[in-house]
């Protein structure tokens, strides 16, 4: 029996990750357009969205939300519990050299385990896909693509 210590130690040590998770895009899209017109798009299509901005860096191709309340896009986002209507985006913009398009990434996150202690990024997780906040995901990419591809 001494090894039942052992084995439950190590099931707890497998449950914490000493860093950040990776958090999947919940919308990946080829842009027929430069990086630079597709990441000026994407800047504008959040400006028109009212969501704001947290950071902007052109040289990497990011472009990152502050947490919004989801509630206040969608009525019907009133019914999810508060730490999981509380989102926010973030945008990647890179060059795709196989289709010599540019390749929009977006990612939609969340932290519906958040104790409102600390929000730090190993609570985030990628919002599920029927999500309320799917639907403004997929407004940007929309609008993204009308700017940029000017149609």
């Amino acid at each position: 029996m001494r090894a039942a210590p052992l084995i439950a130690l190590a099931a707890c040590a497998a449950c914490v990750t000493s860093g950040t998770r990776t958090i999947r895009p919940v919308a990946e899209e080829l842009i027929q357009a430069s990086e630079r017109v597709t990441l000026t798009a994407a800047l504008q299509a959040i400006t028109d969205q009212g969501l704001p901005l947290r950071e902007s860096n052109p040289d990497a191709g990011v472009i990152e939300t502050e947490y919004v309340d989801i509630a206040s896009y969608y009525q019907e986002a009133t019914h999810y519990p508060f730490a999981e209507r509380i989102v926010r985006f973030r945008v990647f913009v890179t060059d795709d050299p196989q289709s010599g398009d540019t390749r929009l990434a977006i990612q939609g996150i969340y932290s519906p385990f958040s104790t409102g202690l600390s929000n730090t990024r190993r609570n985030e997780r990628a919002i599920p896909r029927d999500h309320p906040a799917m639907q403004l995901v997929r407004m940007l990419v929309d609008h993204i693509r009308e700017i940029a591809e000017g149609g």
